[in-house]
């Protein structure tokens, strides 16, 4: 659709500015607190990312083919890779992509594909066990659109998880204004935030999902907005 189009031309702007400009891979995926504007420590992103990992891991073994919607700097996949068969990572952005291909050109069974995540049933991949989505959906244009994003996945799954994370968290939303209000004199208007009964309507809303898990972020130690006003799911295919 025309909306689709628009916000994918935008985003692939957007996404290939900050990948030209970005010094390493956390600034390469954006990572900068909204409070000081300063980019998150390794530290804090290992953290991220290691929620990832726990999650997932039940999911995946030496057999199984992971696909990730918004590969960004790849530090997902630097991850999970070595305990998959086959690692492909999706980006709107073709300069994000040509970055990090050419910064994991070592690990062997990773790959990548430019492109728009609703357009994944076009793009000729094989049947995936585990789809990863995360930090992605906030960049959407509506929830009609995560629903329409959620059935193209399911096409490229046959029996699996669809890993949703990174969730803004609605119910926390207005405590995290506040804070922005404080520090910048106004809200960020931009981003999508959702309630987890949202996130659980999914079930009915697509077809193949049969259960979906929510969960909250773990394993943190150092307390940021990464871990405060967000939440994860697991939604099961069948």
């Amino acid at each position: 659709n025309k909306l689709s189009n628009v916000s994918s031309l935008s985003g692939e702007i957007l996404w290939d500015s900050i990948a030209r400009q970005a010094q390493n891979a956390i600034e390469q995926s954006g990572w900068k607190s909204s409070f000081d504007g300063k980019v998150f420590s390794q530290v804090e992103m290992n953290e991220f990312y290691m929620n990832v990992k726990y999650k997932v891991t039940p999911y995946i073994n030496n057999k199984s083919r992971i696909l990730e919607i918004g590969v960004g700097s790849g530090m997902i996949a630097e991850i999970i890779a070595p305990i998959c068969k086959e690692y492909i990572g999706v980006d709107i952005s073709k300069e994000t992509i040509r970055k990090t291909e050419k910064r994991m050109s070592e690990i062997k069974n990773v790959f990548f594909i430019q492109g728009n995540a609703l357009d994944i049933a076009n793009m000729q991949i094989n049947k995936c066990d585990v789809v990863i989505i995360n930090s992605v959906i906030q960049y959407l244009s509506s929830f009609k659109e995560l629903i329409q994003l959620i059935n193209e996945i399911t096409k490229v799954i046959d029996s699996g998880i669809i890993f949703i994370g990174d969730i803004l968290d609605i119910g926390k939303k207005n405590e995290y204004d506040e804070k922005i209000k404080r520090i910048h004199g106004k809200a960020n208007k931009t981003d999508n935030w959702y309630s987890k009964e949202q996130i659980e309507s999914l079930a009915k809303s697509v077809d193949r999902i049969s259960k979906i898990q929510i969960s909250e972020k773990c394993g943190y130690t150092i307390k940021n907005e990464l871990n405060q006003y967000r939440f994860d799911a697991i939604c099961k295919v069948d």
